[in-house]
């Protein structure tokens, strides 16, 4: 582990901070047989979670969904690569879903990450999105020379913003260096760009934040990792398999919500009901539909 001096600046906003953090070697990441077996098979690993999720100072019961796929990625164009090219990135990319009901309306959230498997210390690329009633916001990250960030909202007080950042690490990248090396996870006194779903239910300042992360052992089976936002009074804690291919078991979410005191804590829970490996694009007539009871 590398220590190095990183400051931040959003050109929008001219947020700037500096400190220093902890950042990750270019070191490939050793592609074994048994994680090759794994995760190149033509499938995707598809997890559904029971999902108890905070928002407007109450807790609704939700869905949530994590989809893990080996994909060859454009580099030049950012996108899923139609066509073999050495010039391809293999990626691992996550498709990361929300779904829960407040009140008479419901939520329908999706964050994508693109995560190099052999050198990746970012992901390529980010986006996430939020549907409801009133509305939709839409968050892209590229991985360029800075994290150049487009995000769009229908909330006056967001509008439109176009932010260059200095790269650090990225809260949605966690769950993807879980599966592809744990080694990868920042540890210690790090900064931090929280997720992109937290970002758009809060709507406070895309900017990296100091963080406090560890990570230890639960049981003999298990590993907990704890990463933690001083400023935001935000913690999360994810629960995984220590040995491969490091399921995710659980999460959880706490921070004060600004319809209750400060003071006052709630907790979005997500727990692992269903895990199936499964080429789901392949399955999409009538007739598949079936399948749906392997996962809900």
């Amino acid at each position: 582990m590398v220590k190095v001096g990183i400051s931040c600046l959003i050109t929008l906003s001219l947020f700037a901070c500096s400190s220093k953090i902890s950042l990750k070697s270019e070191k490939e990441t050793e592609i074994t047989p048994q994680f090759k077996k794994y995760w190149y098979s033509n499938e995707a690993e598809i997890n559904s979670y029971d999902l108890t999720q905070a928002r407007y100072g109450q807790i609704r019961k939700g869905k949530a969904y994590l989809i893990f796929v080996k994909e060859a990625f454009n580099p030049a164009t950012y996108v899923k690569s139609d066509k073999p090219s050495a010039s391809n990135e293999s990626v691992l990319k996550l498709n990361y879903l929300k779904k829960f009901t407040t009140g008479i309306y419901d939520y329908s959230m999706m964050t994508s990450v693109f995560f190099p498997i052999k050198n990746g210390k970012n992901s390529l690329k980010i986006t996430s999105s939020s549907q409801e009633w009133c509305g939709q916001t839409y968050l892209e990250l590229l991985n360029k020379t800075m994290f150049e960030i487009n995000y769009f909202s229908y909330f006056e007080q967001d509008i439109h913003q176009n932010i260059n950042l200095n790269k650090c690490f990225l809260e949605d990248d966690l769950f993807n260096q879980i599966r592809i090396d744990t080694n990868l996870l920042p540890r210690g006194k790090v900064k931090v760009l929280p997720s992109f779903f937290y970002l758009q239910l809060k709507h406070i300042p895309i900017k990296s934040q100091t963080a406090f992360a560890s990570i230890k052992k639960s049981g003999t089976k298990n590993s907990i990792y704890t990463i933690y936002y001083p400023a935001l009074k935000r913690r999360l804690t994810i629960e995984f398999e220590t040995k491969f291919p490091h399921k995710i078991n659980a999460w959880k979410e706490s921070y004060p919500e600004k319809e209750l005191d400060e003071s006052t804590i709630l907790t979005t829970e997500a727990k692992l009901k269903k895990s199936i490996k499964n080429a789901y694009w392949k399955n999409n007539t009538l007739s598949d539909s079936t399948l749906r009871q392997l996962i809900n």
